[in-house]
């Protein structure tokens, strides 16, 4: 189930994050590392706005904010991970880079299944290397997935 929400927050949200990446290429005049500075910083007082929000309630809403402030950050979070691949030239539509989202909400610099791979996967980005045939990338779609179910758990 937390597979098939993920996979419908990327699909909803990487449409609105193409857009969002190019009004900051455009507010910056096509410097994209102030563009993704700017985007975060953004997007961190965002992320705090809604924390705010969803903490108001206190104890008594927290069965109902807790959930509701979880989502909402990994909404906000897809959005803009997607908007800095987009700025830096990856296709959203490319499963790698699907893949690579979803381990960077994972706030892990190398996923816990990589530590157990080759050792040539140093960080979580050198998973672009990684061969990306179709036996590969369902399992590596699998892993990713479950190293973001587990992150979730214990958040």
């Amino acid at each position: 189930m937390l597979a098939v929400a993920l996979e419908w927050i990327y699909e909803n949200v990487t449409s609105g994050s193409v857009e969002l990446a190019e009004s900051y290429r455009l507010k910056w005049a096509g410097d994209r590392e102030q563009s993704i500075g700017d985007l975060i910083r953004a997007h961190t007082r965002y992320a705090a706005m809604v924390g705010f929000m969803t903490g108001c309630g206190g104890i008594l809403s927290a069965p109902i904010a807790a959930p509701l402030n979880l989502s909402s950050v990994i909404v906000i979070q897809v959005r803009m991970i997607a908007a800095i691949a987009h700025l830096r030239g990856y296709a959203l539509t490319d499963p790698k880079v699907k893949t690579l989202v979803f381990i960077c909400l994972t706030d892990r610099a190398r996923p816990p299944w990589s530590r157990s791979s080759a050792s040539a996967l140093g960080r979580g980005s050198a998973l672009a290397c990684w061969p990306w045939d179709a036996d590969h990338r369902a399992e590596i779609q699998r892993r990713a997935r479950s190293a973001l179910a587990a992150a979730l758990r214990r958040a």
